[in-house]
């Protein structure tokens, strides 16, 4: 580890023209000594070519679509930062959004995630609606952003703990990475892609550690993907995310919740996912997969819950008072 360096990782997919703009903001940064480490997911759009062409950036060329979460951990292995962050290729930073994070990180010995503000859109010219201002859970067990859709009219301006980062654009501390492996992984690598951010948040929770929102530290996401089920959209794309989506949730309460956390929430949950399962059996089929997917994963979710469980430092309730 290289006190004081900041290691970027950034997980490429056929991101076209945004990877272009995402390495112009890095270069602005005024933070340095600054590591940047591009991962490609074999994307076949020439997307990365700007990261070829910008010289003094690691790249790792996957012969494959690994995934969001192996992709990371494959980055993370050959990072070397005292903080590390994790950054979409869709994501523009203003200057000082890195040193903000650090500074934030820096000054407070129990955070170990931070996160900034986030705008909607891929430049400067997107305008202010609010994309992200920290990430919480419902009570249902579905992450949400914080503020996302709203216009901002400084009604998220004041620094605060939240539960955790949107995983667009957040900062961790190295020693929390290291605390919170689970089997080895940082990012669960069954996930694939989807619900990450809030696994990782729960697990740093589990071992006391906080994560704190800097407004100070603001950026542009694009948010191209997306998981709701909500999107009309049934191209392949569009349904490999969601069929990831809808899976994730259920290992994410597999591997963290408690039946007693689960019990006052389990009306809820179950009415909301009888509604869902009967939309997917009649509009969105393809997505029944998912369950199947669980119900192959559950052995090793399992084994990972038995870890987290046996490491946690923080009485659940402390948890679940942050579900909302």
């Amino acid at each position: 580890m290289q006190s004081g360096l900041i290691s970027v990782i950034i997980v490429n997919w056929n991101s076209g023209h945004q990877l272009a703009l995402c390495l112009e903001s890095l270069a602005q940064q005024t933070h340095r000594p600054l590591e940047i480490i591009v991962v490609d997911n074999a994307s076949s759009d020439g997307s990365l070519a700007p990261a070829l062409a910008a010289g003094r950036v690691q790249i790792i060329r996957n012969d494959i679509n690994a995934g969001f979460c192996r992709a990371f951990n494959q980055g993370y292995a050959i990072s070397q930062g005292e903080f590390i962050v994790s950054l979409n290729p869709d994501v523009y930073l203003l200057p000082d959004f890195l040193a903000r994070l650090a500074e934030r990180l820096a000054g407070m010995p129990a955070a170990g995630l931070a996160c900034g503000k986030l705008w909607r859109g891929d430049s400067p010219w997107a305008g202010c609606t609010l994309d992200s201002t920290g990430l919480f859970l419902s009570r249902s067990r579905r992450p949400y952003d914080r503020g996302q859709g709203q216009v901002d009219r400084g009604q998220f301006d004041r620094a605060e703990e939240v539960f955790g980062a949107c995983g667009a654009a957040w900062m961790a501390r190295r020693t929390m990475l290291e605390d919170v492996r689970c089997l080895g992984e940082v990012l669960d690598e069954d996930f694939f892609a989807y619900y990450d951010d809030a696994d990782l948040a729960w697990r740093a929770r589990s071992r006391g550690w906080q994560c704190w929102y800097e407004p100070r530290a603001a950026g542009w996401h694009g948010r191209g993907g997306g998981d709701t089920l909500r999107k009309p959209s049934r191209a392949p794309k569009m349904v490999f995310a969601q069929r990831h989506a809808v899976k994730n949730r259920y290992l994410m309460m597999l591997k963290n919740d408690t039946p007693a956390g689960l019990l006052p929430a389990l009306p809820r949950i179950l009415a909301e996912d009888a509604l869902r399962l009967g939309y997917m059996a009649l509009r969105r089929p393809a997505l029944l997969g998912a369950y199947l997917d669980v119900v192959r994963l559950l052995p090793r979710m399992l084994e990972k819950r038995r870890e987290i469980r046996g490491r946690r430092r923080v009485p659940d309730h402390f948890i679940y008072r942050w579900f909302r």
